[in-house]
């Protein structure tokens, strides 16, 4: 298969999770399923309009086959379009996402497995036991004959840090997570999601290789993650204050 299916095979097995996990969630919440069809093929078609977009204002053009690169801005044009789809039908846009959020994170883990495969969003140098290395024609590869790493007719890249398997590990232990996380208030798991990625990706990205810092050792993708964990923490503060006030008034 070559390279540039795979993406495209990885996405879309991150789309039958997504899916398939987020029908589950739904039917336990017993919320509305088409509300929730709905605002998942929202949210898709949000997830790949802004992470292009993403892409485009931070790399200076559209590139598909780097997809793995976009998901911030696909996070963003998911809750954006999925929330404009649940507010048309006049749903709790919370209470749908906490149902979305195990779904969301586990395809998240599938597609990363896919960014491995296909060697992009790879990661630093180095000597550890688990470094791994890519063959020619990978994005890996090709970025480190153009610093001048390796020769173009080397066998594979030197060792770097399995960056896309450190994402998958994350999106999958949030995942599990999340399917056990009860929700005490609107919002709960959408926030520990939002944490959860901002955080591991805020960290990761100290270990990818194509990271372009602009504020002094922080690239845009953690800055982004910055505001993240803002917005999550000030959805936690809302929720678990709302959630006092509401056994206060029960007592």
């Amino acid at each position: 298969m070559s390279l540039i299916a795979q993406p495209l095979l990885y996405w879309a097995l991150a789309v039958v999770a997504i899916l398939a996990a987020t029908a589950i969630m739904a039917q336990r919440a017993r919320l509305d399923s088409w509300t929730m069809y709905l605002a998942g093929l929202a949210g898709l078609g949000g997830a790949l309009l802004v992470g292009w977009v993403y892409v485009a204002l931070t790399e200076h053009g559209f590139q598909a086959e780097g997809g793995g690169r976009a998901a911030i801005g696909a996070f963003i044009g998911a809750a954006a379009f999925g929330w404009l789809a649940i507010r048309l039908r006049a749903g709790d846009f919370l209470r749908y996402a906490d149902a979305a959020a195990p779904g969301i994170a586990l395809g998240y883990a599938v597609y990363r497995i896919g960014c491995f495969v296909n060697g992009c969003c790879f990661g630093i140098p180095t000597d550890l036991a688990w470094g791994v290395t890519f063959p020619p024609g990978t994005e890996a590869f090709d970025a480190q004959v153009a610093t001048g790493w390796i020769d173009s007719h080397a066998a594979h890249s030197v060792s770097v840090h399995p960056t896309q398997l450190y994402h998958a590990a994350a999106g999958a232990l949030t995942f599990l997570v999340l399917t056990r996380l009860e929700a005490a208030w609107p919002g709960r798991r959408l926030v520990v999601a939002l944490l959860a990625y901002a955080v591991s990706r805020f960290v990761i990205e100290f270990f990818r290789g194509n990271a372009q810092p602009i504020w002094g050792v922080l690239d845009v993708n953690q800055i982004f993650c910055l505001a993240m964990i803002s917005t999550g923490a000030l959805i936690w503060w809302a929720g678990f204050r709302g959630a006092i006030s509401l056994r206060e008034r029960a007592t």
